[in-house]
């Protein structure tokens, strides 16, 4: 196997993208509930919690090649876009005070 930067690289964005992926499949099991949701196991999750579970809209953007090289990336993507499409926040509105 790789050594090096590359590999250093490559084995933080995995173990970024594997704590996200728990936290969606987290989401989705809670459901409404209020359970336990592990945002701290990675920076990335963390960055990301309020659009993750808080009050707010969210977008996903998967970005995917028809490349036969990268097919497993491109199905792995696909999976995890249409899992975390799954996850449901309920975005309350919230109006300006008038400050007169």
């Amino acid at each position: 196997g790789g050594r090096g930067q590359g590999f250093d690289e490559a084995t933080s964005i995995n173990q970024s993208l594997t704590g996200l992926g728990r936290v969606v499949v987290t989401l989705i099991e809670s459901g409404s509930s209020k359970g336990f949701v592990p945002y701290n196991a990675h920076p990335l999750t963390m960055i990301l919690k309020p659009g993750l579970g808080g009050n707010s809209r969210t977008c996903l953007i998967a970005c995917v090649t028809q490349a036969p090289d990268s097919m497993n990336e491109s199905v792995n993507t696909l999976r995890f876009a249409m899992q975390a499409s799954h996850v449901k926040n309920k975005v309350d509105k919230k109006e300006a005070q008038n400050m007169e």
